[in-house]
């Protein structure tokens, strides 16, 4: 790159460094159209319009497309060779890797799985360590697609991630392979013990999927935590079969030893909304 589209790129992305702080989504568009009119290598500009300006699914995955072609042009080809595997700690090839992540989600959320996964899997081809966590969208997305073998590799990858996405998805798979057993048992009272406001937003007879964020944090065993997992993979929970009634039978076997009473109260957590009864987990 000339060292003059260099500096003019610069220039945009402290721009977008901006936009990043900004809360108004009108400032943001504004911003980004500014860095686009100062340098169009500037991939972030192009993933601020996909999320903040354009309205249908095609014209979002063709600004991230356009923002991949951006991050392309302003990295050239020296880091595709020397630094794939560790992608993300090359600063410069972030705004690349949102764009290519974008694209991936957008794809996936238009049913355009195959190549949804195509663009995921380049991620974590690019950055083995997947700050952007990818693996949290594609191990769903295989238990969706009974690709339990991959599901399961790709969540034995990571053996030390914390958080209900992968905790979760774990205890899911293995009831998906296994059924009710043991391993899937633990695996469940795990991801209870990492957050336990997950189960009354799976239970739930209503759910917001679109609702205003609570509060500006994400923490850790937090409710905003618990609807983010929620919110990406309750349809999953809901379309595999007997899982739900899986996850009731165990919780109410953690807090009730007679058999009868459990029966009863399985019975009676089925007919109601199971967030009135949240404080029992």
């Amino acid at each position: 790159m000339k060292t003059a589209d260099r500096k003019a790129l610069d220039k945009a992305q402290d721009i977008m460094w901006t936009a990043m702080e900004t809360a108004s989504k009108a400032e943001r568009i504004k911003l980004a159209e500014r860095a686009l009119s100062i340098s169009p290598d500037c991939a972030d500009a192009y993933v601020f319009l996909a999320y903040d300006r354009e309205k249908s699914s095609a014209k979002k995955i063709a600004m991230f497309e356009e923002g991949i072609k951006a991050g392309r042009r302003a990295l050239g080809t020296a880091p595709f060779k020397e630094d794939v595997g560790s992608f993300w700690g090359v600063t410069e090839t972030r705004p690349f890797m949102r764009a290519l992540f974008g694209l991936a989600y957008e794809l996936q959320s238009a049913g355009r799985i195959d190549e949804a996964l195509a663009n995921y899997k380049e991620i974590l081809r690019l950055n083995k360590h997947d700050n952007q966590g990818v693996r949290y969208q594609l191990v769903p997305l295989f238990i969706s697609l009974d690709r339990l073998r991959e599901a399961t590799a790709l969540v034995n990858k990571y053996p030390d991630d914390v958080g209900p996405d992968i905790a979760y998805s774990r205890a899911l798979l293995l009831f998906k392979k296994h059924g009710d057993s043991d391993k899937a048992r633990q695996a469940l009272e795990e991801a209870v013990g990492w957050n336990r406001h997950v189960i009354p937003l799976l239970l739930a007879q209503n759910f917001a999927p679109n609702r205003e964020p609570r509060g500006h944090y994400i923490t850790m065993g937090g409710d905003e935590e618990a609807y983010e997992y929620a919110k990406e993979s309750r349809k999953l929970w809901h379309s595999t079969e007997g899982a739900l009634d899986w996850l009731i039978e165990v919780l109410l076997d953690s807090y009730i030893d007679d058999k009868k009473l459990r029966i009863k109260a399985f019975r009676h957590f089925r007919r109601i909304n199971i967030t009135k009864n949240a404080s029992l987990w």
